[in-house]
């Protein structure tokens, strides 16, 4: 590259200097290219966007089954946080920050399901959400991380075929309401 400065965006896998990336509208400042931010753009990929919305399919099914078979009181502030807050948040950082930095560091291609860092991205999502503290107990719910770990897994494929956080952050949304609303009618 003849000295210049490349920043890679892991998603997409264009090598841009940061003028360049500035200049062209690739959705994202130098700044944030260094935290791999393409994942970050709300520009969906044509391309990936029809295997991605059938993991969508898959993951909205799911949680309405597991909404029908569990059981809670009626609560208007937790289906409230629930269609808001967590897609919002853990998809910025799971998919926007960590997914992109791991792909750049794991520098990965070839087919989306088998890339490691969705994989590892899954794993570390699971592992979050299967580790509690009660009682003066630190506690770990295997249930819990097989299954967020897998959720992380899809959304992480849905970032990389769509090359943006917008319907991971959607997708999360609507999982989380419809569980959590479905186990209270």
């Amino acid at each position: 590259s003849g000295g210049k400065a490349f920043l890679h965006c892991s998603v997409c896998g264009d090598d841009r200097s940061p003028r360049e990336n500035e200049r062209n509208g690739h959705g994202h400042s130098p700044d944030l290219a260094l935290f791999s931010a393409c994942p970050g753009q709300l520009k969906q990929n044509k391309e990936g966007l029809k295997s991605a919305l059938k993991v969508v399919v898959v993951i909205i099914s799911i949680s309405v089954l597991g909404g029908i078979v569990n059981d809670k009181d009626f609560n208007l502030e937790t289906l409230l946080f629930q269609v808001s807050m967590p897609g919002i948040d853990e998809e910025i950082m799971y998919r926007g920050v960590l997914l992109g930095l791991m792909c750049s560091v794991l520098r990965t291609g070839g087919k989306a399901w088998s890339n490691p860092a969705i994989v590892i991205n899954g794993v570390l999502f699971g592992l979050v959400h299967a580790l509690s503290f009660r009682d003066g107990a630190m506690q770990f719910h295997t249930m819990n991380f097989v299954w967020t770990g897998l959720l992380g897994y899809g959304f992480g494929y849905i970032t990389i075929k769509t090359r943006s956080i917008l319907i991971p952050m959607l997708t999360h949304n609507l999982y989380n309401f419809l569980l959590n609303l479905l186990s209270m009618i």
